[in-house]
């Protein structure tokens, strides 16, 4: 055991040692002793890497890509030379672990270490902080990098529209023009090779499916379409079965990333099918405005339904295709590497400045770079909740506009944890008239436009958890006594005669304020509701609640038409006289929007806003 701890600390030593010893380089004179000299590249590791197999190996490689400077060599054998002297090293980092590095005395002070990726930071497999002091340059996807690896272009022809009204004269000319519509008998494809994502694609598509047809192909599902297996991509043949036979096809990404764009957007952007993207890019400045459909702009089933309305009307599907004589879609790879490779032969011969990235993280760290799937969930709610205030809600009591006197149903409330108190329900407490509830039957017996503070509970009342129950309590007072009149809401999916739920129902029994909002429960009635065809809680189902981040618990009352104020907090930290003074400031203010800091320790601001006060 002794032994092995000491090889790790061996194995960092020798990588802290080496990143850390770059700008303490060696001079030494070797292959790149002029600046007309060959400059020589080596491949570090992944040589079967598509993006970088493709460009070839060898110095007439860079000629016959027409690199405007073609003085170089690029390799993967490592016994070419001895490793100090390539100018250039690519290490290709997704598959790269840090003991696999190269353990060298010395690095030449003109020698550039390069960080390559293709993967988006969730899939690189190693804290990228490990490798800080280490490389030179970056080359990847990202805009950001040294060297622009692109996964596609999108490049304006001279024609491009540059207003507002030529782009809507374009849009308006194809109703005279082709019908990209023509033939096709099938509405939504998705190639999928990653059967669980960190966006959490799937489960969007799999919701999505109960609404519209969605033919799924790749190793997760049963239709098949042949594969490029060497370069891990869809074949021409099948991108020309979409054009044939398919009005759409769902780009979504497997991370929700900063650029992070493969290549099959650009793929089919270049064909005659409408793009449905969902990814962590910024697409309105890569691709034309009105040639693709953003599916994080739609819950599942308002996407499915805009699409049924596209597939239905040629006229409005056509518009999407406004765009193609007035751009052209740079996405073949062997261009790609070109653009790419090329472009570090050039930075090797002409820049001479020394770089070292100390800070990797700001650049490849998930946290810095990507969205949490929980972002999109969050972003769902809100699209959720603005549907709910779009269904003209009656008296704000839960009633929804198809909604039937005779759907409500009179039954004896029982209070969750058998305690008597000074309760928000009727004066006996004993019948409640209720259509449905998003916390508990007795929270829709308090008045409406409520203000709520909302948190998640869950897990084990033990060493590591305790923090989340045991400010239940003072969190109840300080409500009361910073923010009176507004309603706490613990959302939870404790099973009872267990020591949590215990612990909820002292808190619950001894403030009235307290309303317990069981999960387990509510989506087991959204379910049964579901079924009924006169109650329409459109677009939600039981089985989005059951599938939420328990994190996400406290947005639940996003949904609900009583709740008009929502503040959600952490369940581990106690609200604050200057909290709840920032908040009636704003709530009494005119500002749409508030930045403020929610603990003075927290360096990052949080941007507040109003959703929707139906």
């Amino acid at each position: 055991m002794t032994f092995i701890l000491i090889m790790c600390y061996y194995y960092q030593d020798v990588i802290t040692a080496k990143t850390k010893s770059t700008t303490q380089f060696a001079k030494q004179d070797g292959l790149n002793a002029t600046a007309s000299s060959v400059k020589t590249i080596l491949i570090w590791n992944a040589y079967s890497r598509f993006e970088l197999e493709i460009f070839g190996e060898g110095s007439d490689t860079f000629a016959s890509h027409n690199c405007p400077i073609n003085n170089c060599l690029i390799t993967k054998n490592r016994s070419w030379a001895a490793l100090h002297d390539f100018d250039a090293v690519i290490f290709n980092m997704p598959p790269l672990s840090i003991y696999k590095f190269p353990v060298d005395d010395y690095r030449r002070q003109d020698q550039r270490y390069i960080f390559f990726s293709q993967e988006p930071p969730p899939y690189i497999g190693e804290e990228v902080d490990k490798f800080n002091h280490f490389f030179n340059w970056t080359m990847s996807y990202a805009s950001h990098s040294d060297i622009r690896y692109h996964y596609g272009e999108v490049i304006p022809l001279p024609s491009a529209p540059t207003t507002h009204s030529s782009r809507t004269a374009y849009i308006n000319s194809t109703r005279h023009g082709e019908n990209f519509a023509a033939g096709k008998t099938k509405m939504v494809a998705w190639f999928v090779s990653h059967c669980f994502t960190q966006s959490r694609r799937e489960k969007y598509v799999t919701i999505m499916r109960q609404y519209i047809p969605v033919d799924i192909y790749g190793g997760c599902y049963s239709l098949r379409c042949p594969m490029n297996e060497s370069a891990f991509l869809s074949t021409e043949p099948c991108y020309d079965m979409l054009d044939h036979n398919y009005k759409f096809y769902l780009a979504f990404e497997n991370s929700f990333c900063n650029d992070y764009i493969t290549e099959k957007f650009f793929n089919i952007l270049q064909r005659r099918i409408i793009p449905v993207v969902m990814g962590g890019a910024n697409y309105s400045a890569i691709a034309p405005p009105h040639s693709y459909i953003d599916a994080l702009m739609y819950s599942p089933r308002q996407l499915a339904d805009y699409l049924k309305l596209l597939a239905s009307n040629d006229q409005l599907y056509n518009e999407y295709f406004w765009w193609k004589p007035h751009f052209k879609i740079l996405r073949r790879y062997p261009l790609l590497a070109s653009n790419a490779l090329c472009s570090l032969c050039e930075k090797l011969h002409h820049n001479t400045t020394q770089s070292v990235y100390h800070d990797l993280e700001s650049g490849w760290s998930q946290k810095t770079q990507c969205k949490s799937p929980r972002f999109k969930v969050f972003l769902w709610l809100l699209i959720f909740r603005s549907e709910l205030c779009a269904l003209h809600l009656i008296h704000r009591t839960g009633d929804l506009r198809k909604a039937k006197p005779t759907d409500s149903k009179i039954f004896p409330f029982r209070s969750p944890c058998g305690c008597s108190r000074n309760s928000a329900a009727s004066p006996l407490d004993t019948q409640i008239k209720v259509n449905y509830q998003w916390c508990s039957a007795e929270s829709v017996q308090r008045e409406p436009n409520q203000r709520i503070v909302s948190f998640s509970v869950f897990g084990k009342a033990d060493k590591t958890g305790m923090k989340y129950f045991k400010f239940l309590r003072e969190n109840a007072v300080k409500i009361n006594q910073f923010l009176p009149g507004w309603v706490m809401r613990l959302h939870h999916n404790i099973d009872v005669e267990t020591p949590e739920h215990k612990l909820l129902c002292e808190v619950y029994c001894s403030y009235s304020w307290v309303d317990l909002c069981d999960v387990s429960s509510l989506w087991r009635t959204l379910s049964k509701r579901r079924k009924n065809k006169n109650f329409d809680l459109r677009p939600v189902t039981g089985e989005q609640v059951f599938n939420l981040n328990r994190r996400i618990w406290r947005f639940l009352p996003l949904l609900d038409p009583q709740a008009y104020t929502v503040l959600t907090r952490d369940s581990d930290a106690l609200i604050s006289h200057r909290e709840a003074a920032a908040i009636q400031q704003w709530l009494n203010s005119n500002y749409t929007f508030h930045v403020m800091r929610d603990h003075q320790a927290h360096k990052a601001h949080i941007l507040a806003g109003h959703v929707c006060l139906a």
